[in-house]
């Protein structure tokens, strides 16, 4: 069985449990590097089983050190859920440009930006060349005046984006 993006796995749960027990690996490190550099280092005793257990006895540092495999599971894991619905909400997005025939923009607002009347575009549909002649690149380029369509709220007339093609006049 194969995810929406062609891999194995059923979507969600395949990229949480590989974060997961990435995140579980790496946090292994940490407990191992602790007690060798403890037991031959700062103990200078022989790195045998029963030397290894006794300093993780004796040390409640150890006991904490210990737990890094599973908080670096949990984090990793939460990291693979954001990232898949990160991609499932631009998947979200191809559905809607597949089956829509008006031009979509997500815009990012901020605050500070609301009063410089510029706001950050997210994201724009593949339609918008064919409305406009503006690649959704170009499109959000331009400012929030010229990215409306219709009435100019500085004069009134009617307007409308439109590139003009190469070699015509105005």
């Amino acid at each position: 069985m194969t995810n929406h993006l062609g891999r194995p796995g059923n979507g969600a749960w395949h990229l949480t449990v590989r974060f997961a027990l990435y995140g579980a690996l790496f946090g292994c490190c940490f407990p191992l590097i602790v007690t060798l550099l403890d037991v031959i280092w700062i103990q200078q005793i022989p790195l045998v089983l029963v030397n290894v257990l006794a300093v993780q006895r004796a040390q409640p540092l150890h006991w904490i050190i210990d737990t890094a495999p599973f908080v670096l599971a949990a984090a990793g894991g939460l990291l693979g859920d954001r990232q898949e619905r990160a991609v499932q909400s631009g998947l979200d997005y191809r559905l809607l440009d597949d089956n829509s025939f008006d031009v979509i923009l997500v815009n990012r607002v901020r605050s500070e930006l609301v009063h410089t009347n510029t706001l950050k575009l997210v994201y724009c549909s593949p339609l918008v060349e064919r409305l406009t002649g503006y690649t959704p690149d170009e499109f959000g380029a331009l400012s929030v005046p010229a990215r409306k369509c219709g009435v100019d709220q500085r004069d009134g007339r009617q307007r409308t984006p439109q590139r003009s093609a190469e070699g015509s006049e105005d």
